[in-house]
C-alpha cells in the first residue's frame, strides 16, 4: 500500500512539473518570469534556498563532515544518539520537492486564471499561495516533515528573541547569516503586500475622507497627497526597515556574544563582527531615503521644488555609494579572514601551505578556496550595477532586440530592470550557498575537530 501511494504521489508531482515546464517553453522563459507577480519570485527564491541548503548538507556529509553534530544546538546535544541525526539532507530534499510542486501547481492555476479573470483578481492566487506556504511551515500537524520544520521554527524563535544574556549557538549563527542573504526577498514580499494593502484599504478610506475636498492651497489634490504620504510611510520607511531587520537580528546575536563570551579576545571579535552588521544600517536608511526623494521627484512638476530635490538625491546617492563600499569591503574582509580564516601568514620557514590559505584545509584542492575567494569578492560588490550605467546587465538570452515603438521601449526597460533585480537576488543566494560550505569547513577544522567522521 505504501509503495502504491508513493507511485501515485510522484506521478502527480511529475504531471504538475511537466505542466509547468510546458508553460515555460510555450510562453518563453522571459515572458513567463515577467508575468509572474513579485510574490511568486520571492517564493521561488525561498524554495530554491531549501534546495541549496540540502545540497550544502549533502556535499559536506559526503566530504566526511558530520553536519548533525556541528549544527545541533547545545541544549539538544544530550538527546542525540548514534542512530539519530539533527539534519538529514534527504528529508530536506523531500521538503523542498513538496514546496516546489505546490509552487508549480499554483503558477499553473495563476496562468490558467489569467485567461478568465483580470490580473488584479489572479494576483490574489499568489497571495493565497504565500499564506498557505507560511501556514504549512508553522502548522503543528504531522505532515510535510514536521521535524525539519519544527527545527527551523525553534531556531527562528531563538534568532528573533531580544536577549543579550545567552551565547549564540553555531547553528543559529549560520541560519541568521543565511536569512540576511534573503533580506531583499523578504523586503519584496513586504512591499508587494503593502502595495496591495494601500490599494484595497488606504485608497478607499482616503477617497471617502476627502471626497468633497479637491485641492489644497497649492492647487494639489489632497487625496493624492495623502496617498503619496502613505506610500512614503509604508513603502519607503517600513520597506527599508524590513530589509534591514535580518541584519538587526544578527547584530543582536553579536552583541549577546559580546556580553557572554569568556575571554577578552572573543568579546572583541564579537564586537567587531557586530560593527560589520551595524555598517549595513546606514546603507538601507540611505536607500529608503533615496527612494523617498525619487518618489517626490516623480510626483512634482514645479522647477523650484525639483532643483533642491535633485541636489538632495545626488548627495544621498553619493553617501549610499560610500556606505555600501564600506559595508561590502568590511564584509568581504570578515568572510575571508574570520569566517573562513584564510590568508594566514607562514610563521616560520618550515611551514608549507598554499599562499593566501592556511595550514589545515579540509578540501584537498586549493583552487576551490581561491575560486570562492574571487567569487565572493565579485558578488559582494554586485550593487555596482546601480552606480554606473555601463554596468547595467545585458543578457541576450533574457532581453529581446530593442523595438521601435517608444511605449515598447519603456516596457522593455522595465522588464530589463526586473530581470536584472531578480538575477542579483539569485547571485546573492548563491554567494551565501558557497559561503556556507567554507564556513562549516572552517568551524569543524578549528572548533569541532572531534566530530570528524
Amino acid at each position: 500500500m505504501k509503495y502504491l501511494s508513493k507511485v501515485i504521489k510522484y506521478t502527480v508531482y511529475s504531471i504538475i512539473l511537466i505542466g509547468t515546464l510546458y508553460l515555460i517553453l510555450s510562453q518563453g522563459i522571459k515572458k513567463y518570469i515577467v508575468n509572474l507577480p513579485t510574490i511568486y519570485h520571492s517564493l521561488f527564491f525561498i524554495f530554491l534556498g531549501i534546495w541549496l541548503w540540502g545540497i550544502n548538507i549533502h556535499v559536506l556529509e559526503y566530504s566526511n563532515i558530520d553536519c548533525s553534530s556541528l549544527l545541533t544546538p547545545m541544549e539538544e546535544r544530550p538527546l542525540l544518539t548514534n542512530n539519530t541525526s539533527y539534519v538529514n539532507y534527504k528529508n530536506i530534499y523531500k521538503l523542498a520537492l513538496g514546496y516546489t510542486v505546490f509552487f508549480a501547481l499554483s503558477t499553473i492555476i495563476y496562468n490558467c486564471g489569467n485567461h478568465f479573470w483580470e490580473k488584479s483578481t489572479t494576483e490574489w492566487i499568489a497571495v493565497v499561495t504565500l499564506f498557505i506556504s507560511l501556514y504549512t511551515l508553522f502548522m503543528p500537524h504531522r505532515v510535510l516533515y514536521k521535524k525539519e520544520r519544527i527545527k527551523f521554527v525553534k531556531a527562528l524563535k531563538r534568532i528573533v528573541t531580544p536577549t543579550f544574556k545567552i551565547e549564540t549557538s553555531f547553528n543559529d549563527v549560520v541560519l541568521a547569516d543565511l536569512i540576511t542573504s534573503f533580506s531583499k526577498v523578504i523586503g519584496d514580499i513586504y512591499v508587494a503586500l503593502a502595495e496591495l494593502f494601500i490599494e484595497i484599504v488606504i485608497v478607499p478610506l482616503i477617497g471617502k475622507k476627502y471626497d468633497n475636498v479637491n485641492l489644497d492651497s497649492d492647487g494639489k489634490s489632497i487625496k493624492d497627497i495623502s496617498i503619496h504620504y502613505h506610500h512614503h510611510i509604508l513603502l519607503d520607511i517600513f520597506g527599508s526597515f524590513m530589509i534591514l531587520l535580518p541584519y538587526l537580528f544578527r547584530l543582536r546575536q553579536c552583541m549577546a556574544d559580546f556580553f557572554t563570551k569568556a575571554t577578552k579576545e572573543q568579546r572583541i571579535k564579537s564586537f567587531l563582527n557586530a560593527l560589520k552588521y551595524g555598517s549595513s544600517i546606514p546603507v538601507y536608511i540611505l536607500s529608503g531615503y533615496y527612494s523617498w526623494i525619487k518618489s517626490d521627484i516623480k510626483n512634482t512638476t514645479e522647477k523650484k521644488i525639483l532643483e533642491p530635490l535633485y541636489e538632495n538625491a545626488k548627495i544621498v546617492f553619493i553617501c549610499w555609494i560610500i556606505a555600501s563600499f564600506i559595508n561590502s569591503a568590511y564584509s568581504y574582509y570578515w568572510d575571508v579572514f574570520n569566517d573562513w580564516e584564510l590568508c594566514k601568514r607562514r610563521t616560520n620557514s618550515e611551514e608549507n601551505f598554499p599562499i593566501l590559505l592556511r595550514p589545515f584545509l579540509h578540501f584537498s584542492k586549493p583552487w576551490t578556496y581561491y575560486t570562492v575567494m574571487m567569487v565572493d569578492l565579485i558578488l559582494r560588490f554586485t550593487w555596482f550595477v546601480d552606480v554606473f550605467p555601463v554596468f547595467q546587465l545585458k543578457n541576450p538570452f533574457l532581453v529581446d532586440d530593442t523595438p521601435t515603438v517608444p511605449e515598447d521601449i519603456i516596457k522593455m526597460q522595465i522588464e530589463k530592470l526586473l530581470l536584472s533585480r531578480l538575477l542579483l537576488r539569485i547571485l546573492e543566494i548563491l554567494r551565501r550557498w558557497l559561503w556556507i560550505f567554507f564556513r562549516l569547513e572552517r568551524e569543524v577544522r578549528f572548533t569541532y575537530t572531534y566530530i570528524y567522521k
